[in-house]
């Protein structure tokens, strides 16, 4: 099974204003593959690896695995977006 087709990129993309029913922002696009372009780095170390929206615009991904628990966080200043949107 293909791990990277199991994250739900595309559902990520459009997630709209308040997605979480408490004013969450939605994922910007450069957001959304500075995390695949993570991913496609990482992914080799663990299989079992999630994208988890954040409330901010951010993407977190995670592995909990092996007694492992790695998260990093991808958020719109990483990809130089500082406008608030």
């Amino acid at each position: 099974m293909d791990r990277f087709h199991s994250i739900n990129w595309q559902g990520l993309a459009r997630l709209k204003d308040n997605w979480d029913s408490y004013g969450a922002k939605p994922l910007d696009k450069a957001v959304i593959a500075k995390a695949r372009e993570m991913w496609l780095r990482i992914h080799a170390y663990g299989e079992w690896w999630r994208a988890v929206p954040g409330s901010d615009g951010s993407i977190q991904l995670e592995l909990h695995e092996g007694g492992w628990d790695i998260e990093m966080t991808i958020t719109r200043a990483a990809v130089g977006k500082t406008d608030g949107r």
